[in-house]
């Protein structure tokens, strides 16, 4: 008889533990809602546009391709300048070679070497005019 009573005793306890946990987990579910909010505040840590680092960075990745397009008749001494449209992401989403050679095989080169860059990702991308000096 005591051994029943035993059990029935250790019966109750168990659902006053139970409870507790669901406690427990609704209050994980909270912080779980804290994250996105985490998240929606990493974004406006972004620079409003990639910083000169940034965009000396991504141009320096780029160099040994546009040094490639010497072969399509980049003399020496010649600058041209191409415009850059670079994305929030930090892609370029356009690159366009200016003047005189705007639509030659050198300039769409260029362009095609200059679309491999990235200059880290900011809250409004940016655009630049860079001159590239064979």
């Amino acid at each position: 008889d005591e051994s029943a009573g035993e059990s029935a005793g250790d019966e109750e306890p168990t659902p006053d533990v139970e409870p507790s946990k669901k406690k427990r987990v609704t209050q994980s579910k909270k912080k779980t809602k804290k994250k996105p909010d985490d998240e929606d505040a990493e974004p406006t840590s972004l620079p409003a546009r990639p910083s000169k680092a940034a965009i000396n960075k991504g141009i320096s990745g780029v160099s040994g391709a546009v040094s490639s397009c010497k072969t399509k008749g980049w003399f020496p001494g010649q600058t041209i300048k191409v415009k850059i449209v670079v994305a929030p992401s930090g892609k370029v989403t356009s690159a366009s070679a200016r003047g005189p050679i705007a639509g030659t095989p050198l300039a769409r080169c260029i362009e095609k070497a200059v679309r491999g860059a990235n200059f880290g990702k900011s809250e409004k991308g940016t655009d630049f005019l860079h001159e590239f000096r064979g």
